[in-house]
């Protein structure tokens, strides 16, 4: 089968407008973004406080390992190995509440930026270089997609 380069441009592009979303489609998804990040945010804000009480609690037996050295109801062995193992689950805790608290709203940002830009695919696969647009062709001609 031989069919001309400029007719076969002509189906691609009209197959890139098909796979265009309308305006209400990239509104709702915009909408169901927005509510998620709003759920995901809230449950990173629950998991905040709870490492934080986890960590005040970490944080009152270590203070109360250090008083029973004081007042020597333990041996400085002790005092070691469970200062040890209590300091460790402190960094581990304040590692965690770090990351939890780490600013996720640039790639939201970047993502409301780009949802617009679905109602126009053609534009998208022409701005596209080269090694983008073999990446979109074997992602979206998958077998079972088109």
């Amino acid at each position: 089968m031989n069919i001309p380069g400029n007719i076969l441009h002509e189906k691609f592009n009209q197959v890139l407008e098909l796979l265009s979303l309308s305006a209400w489609q990239v509104n709702y998804i915009t909408a169901r973004v927005k509510e998620k990040i709003k759920d995901v945010l809230h449950s990173r804000k629950v998991q905040v406080n709870s490492k934080k009480e986890e960590l005040n609690e970490v944080n009152k037996k270590i203070d109360n390992l250090e008083e029973k050295l004081m007042n020597d109801q333990i041996d400085s062995q002790t005092y070691k190995k469970w200062f040890k193992r209590l300091r460790g689950q402190k960094a581990i805790l304040e590692g965690e509440i770090q990351e939890l608290n780490k600013e996720q709203s640039t790639s939201w940002i970047t993502a409301e930026k780009l949802l617009p830009s679905l109602t126009n695919i053609p534009e998208i696969f022409e701005k596209a270089n080269i090694f983008q647009k073999h990446s979109f062709l074997r992602e979206v001609f998958k077998a079972g997609h088109v």
